[in-house]
């Protein structure tokens, strides 16, 4: 695999010499300008997932209108936790709630938790030393938010950051996430002008970090457009999974080129920087940065290769009630890719696996659904609607992957439910998490 910026390069010793020998900044102006063209050449035979979900958002059950959780993975960086913690603390959103995962940290981390184990809006847990994927999924699994977002020990929000982000996904209700943009700082705070950080930002003589402002970019070209500075909305996890543990470097870039093929991202169109990120020889960018090269490299890859899977319908094996639920949904122009329906019946006899199992939650179908759980590793979409029995739901959740109820039940506290407000819905969000299922599974069959 080639972790270069210029792939060329790694298999032509003149232009790599010749290459090197250039001027920094004609370097930077080279690689953006080999960027561009493999972006407007992808774009124009792009197709692009959507959904049709714009202003109907899905709930997620249990979650807390209007409280935002912030996760805070830390692993020795107690000299700079602090400050990171209440730059959180001190947002001029009123609604929020800290999670600090310390990740193993063996260095005076653990003392400097101490000092906040009494806040109130502060939840604290500790682990070995999974890395950052693990202590991200750690800590939004137990977030109760309407919004998520994650912030570094070593980084400081903008105390106005939460305020503003959250206002435009109320305002913008067919958005999924916003980024916005952000500032350079050094070990010690101040504002970082050099020109080393061209390449990050695509200007000269700034600290301030203007992320593009064409998301399409995540999925086509090679750059990251978010940056650190972003908010969404929490039901996203349940239908695009977690952070990948496998791409340590590039979890998030990944996270938001699977977040932008079935939703909408924007920029917050503001020129305010909301949240400083500090420059320092230590930072996982920097420790991995070939690393990191190769690994979006690949999600470019990986991405093309969805692209071919999306002529292909996403194939749900159903059982009757699930089969006979869908048959009311109105033929039309449905988005890629589209979601196709077999029977259980006679499946077991197929050589292919489908992207997804979906059950209706009944006394009668539990021991199937628990049965198919143990022998297939098959995603398992469960649904209920207003007749379920909440005990029956509690024991189902421990075996969904994703349910869904079609309105709420006497309200369902569920770790991967969401609600349904109509049959129409219901076969969007069990297209997206389909589609999100096969997307991720690519990784798993290139290495």
């Amino acid at each position: 695999m080639k972790v270069n910026s210029l792939p060329y390069l790694a298999t032509n010793p003149l232009l790599r010499s010749v290459f090197n020998q250039l001027p920094y900044r004609w370097q930077v102006g080279l690689i953006l300008k080999v960027w561009e063209y493999h972006y407007q050449r992808r774009r124009r035979r792009w197709h692009w997932c959507s959904n049709q979900l714009s202003g109907r958002l899905p709930r997620r059950a249990g979650q807390h209108d209007g409280l935002v959780s912030v996760v805070l993975p830390v692993y020795n960086q107690a000299t700079t936790l602090e400050a990171a913690i209440k730059s959180v603390l001190q947002q001029t959103y009123p609604h929020i709630e800290l999670i600090i995962v310390n990740d193993g940290s063996t260095d005076e981390t653990s003392a400097v938790l101490d000092g906040f184990v009494t806040n109130p809006n502060v939840k604290i847990f500790h682990q070995p030393n999974y890395r950052l994927s693990t202590a991200l999924n750690r800590g939004f699994q137990s977030a109760g938010g309407e919004f998520f977002t994650w912030t570094s020990a070593d980084n400081l929000m903008v105390p106005d950051q939460i305020n503003q982000l959250v206002s435009y996904l109320r305002y913008h209700l067919d958005v999924a996430l916003v980024y916005a943009d952000f500032e350079l700082i050094d070990e010690t705070s101040q504002p970082v002008h050099s020109a080393a950080n061209l390449i990050m930002r695509g200007e000269v003589n700034s600290s301030i970090v203007r992320p593009k402002r064409e998301p399409a970019r995540l999925n086509i070209g090679y750059e990251s457009v978010i940056g650190p500075c972003f908010l969404y909305r929490s039901f996203l996890p349940l239908l695009i999974g977690q952070y990948n543990s496998e791409l340590e470097g590039s979890e998030d870039f990944d996270y938001w080129i699977r977040v932008h093929n079935f939703f909408k991202i924007n920029h917050l169109g503001s020129n305010q920087p909301l949240y400083k990120y500090r420059i320092h020889p230590n930072r996982m960018s920097t420790r991995l940065k070939k690393q990191i090269r190769r690994w979006r490299y690949w999600l470019m890859q990986r991405e093309q290769q969805f692209q071919q899977r999306l002529k292909t319908p996403a194939e749900v094996v159903a059982d009757q009630a699930s089969l006979n639920l869908m048959a009311q949904i109105e033929a039309g122009n449905l988005p890629l890719p589209q979601l196709k329906l077999k029977p259980l019946t006679g499946w077991q006899q197929e050589s292919w696996q489908p992207a997804a199992f979906l059950f209706k939650i009944t006394a009668a179908s539990l021991s199937m659904i628990k049965e198919l759980k143990r022998r297939h590793n098959v995603p398992l979409i469960l649904w209920a609607d207003n007749d379920a029995n909440a005990a029956l739901l509690i024991e189902a959740d421990h075996l969904a992957d994703l349910m869904i109820v079609l309105t709420d039940p006497g309200g369902l506290n569920s770790r991967n439910g969401l609600m349904a407000r109509s049959i129409q819905e219901m076969a969007e969000l069990i297209r997206i998490f389909a589609g999100s299922k096969i997307n991720a599974g690519i990784i798993s069959l290139a290495q």
